[in-house]
């Protein structure tokens, strides 16, 4: 099953602070990409490294369906 765009949105969110969620927010609303978003909001270390791990995973999962097609 893939990876939907709401689900990592999900995710990404719990890992910010009040503020940060309420500017990604905002900033996607205006047409910002997700990854351009993220990128002004100051996150810490720690942040970035959870949603790093966030992505991946869900490129991992967005993958996989088109691999066992392909068998």
């Amino acid at each position: 099953m893939p990876v939907c765009y709401s689900t990592v949105h999900i995710a990404v969110r719990r890992v910010l602070t009040p503020a940060q969620k309420q500017d990604l927010e905002t900033k996607l609303q205006q047409g910002q990409k997700m990854r351009q978003a993220l990128s002004t909001l100051n996150l810490t270390s720690d942040q970035k490294t959870k949603i790093q791990e966030i992505v991946k995973a869900a490129r991992s999962q967005r993958q996989q369906p088109a691999q066992t097609n392909s068998l």
